[in-house]
């Protein structure tokens, strides 16, 4: 069984190497904003004005109407980002709930968790904003709901999901810090690590991606398994998933000397992460860790910094 999981998890390398690469782009937001495709069936809410914004991450709003007769005091919604070449390949969560409630309580982890000072009353509308660590291939072009989980003031909900629908796996814990005590070897510019997330959260496998198989030693590899994730769901049951980790140590003058040992960014298109690696101390022994946009992505984690 191991042995078959482990040729189809190198057997994905191959094919990952020929799809768009992931890359630190910009998308600003444009216009009127973009339309959120709403099943027309849904009737309680309206979802509309969705801005965005990509580099090395992304981070959206849109507007949100509450079409019903009585307030929504938490949702949870999913949408799915298409890329203007036509895949859908980005799933992000977006939550907005009171202080009170915490991420734990919820089924599906959201990437942000937004307070909720008050009810959404009948009518009204509220800019919801959000954001994924996980940078798309190229600038969305479209987007459409894809799961809706709404709670009202009288204690019913309103559930609706889309056949198909997933989301993608979210760091849920990690150390303080990584320890590599020979990270001066590690000196290209980018390394780009291909990682399986178990239906535990837990990193079963993270192998070097061929452009950039070449590596100093395994401790960096040993480190990144210290990692732990939501697991990747698809229609809300936790399966296997592989995810891009794009890996940087961050140094002083790192921009003027650093070995581009790397011929070409790999061409990848499933869910990409940039992590960043910042020095503690002059021996560049242990590392901050910073997962998704470069100044740390701390907001999967169970507790709520304040």
């Amino acid at each position: 069984m191991f042995m078959h999981t482990k040729l189809a998890f190198l057997g994905f390398l191959s094919y990952f190497i020929c799809l768009p690469a992931p890359a630190s782009i910009g998308c600003p937001s444009v216009g009127m904003g973009i339309p959120i495709q709403v099943p027309p069936d849904i009737s309680a809410v309206s979802l509309s004005n969705l801005r965005f914004a990509a580099w090395n991450s992304l981070d959206a709003s849109f507007f949100i109407e509450n079409r019903a007769a009585k307030e929504i005091t938490y949702l949870t919604i999913v949408l799915e980002y298409r890329m203007k070449k036509g895949a859908y390949s980005l799933a992000v969560v977006y939550e907005a709930a009171p202080d009170t409630i915490q991420p734990s309580d919820y089924r599906i982890p959201a990437e942000y968790v937004q307070p909720l000072p008050r009810p959404i009353l009948p009518g009204q509308k509220k800019r919801i904003s959000g954001s994924s660590p996980y940078t798309p291939p190229e600038c969305p072009g479209s987007v459409r709901l894809i799961m809706l989980d709404i709670h009202f003031g009288d204690n019913s909900s309103l559930r609706w999901e889309s056949s198909g629908w997933w989301t993608a796996p979210l760091l849920s814990d990690y150390p303080e810090y990584l320890t590599i005590p020979d990270s001066r070897s590690w000196t290209s510019e980018q390394y780009f690590f291909l990682a399986m997330v178990n239906r535990e959260g837990q990193l079963e496998q993270v192998v070097p991606i061929p452009s950039t198989s070449t590596l100093p030693s395994g401790t960096v590899t040993e480190n990144l398994k210290k990692l732990s994730f939501f697991p990747y769901l698809g229609e809300g049951k936790p399966q296997v998933a592989s995810i891009i980790l794009i890996l940087k140590f961050n140094r002083p003058g790192a921009e003027k000397g650093a070995s581009k040992s790397i011929s070409e960014v790999p061409t990848i298109s499933k869910p990409a992460v940039f992590i960043s690696l910042h020095p503690r101390d002059s021996q560049e022994t242990d590392w901050d860790f910073d997962f998704g946009r470069g100044f740390g992505y701390k907001t999967t984690r169970i507790y709520r910094e304040h």
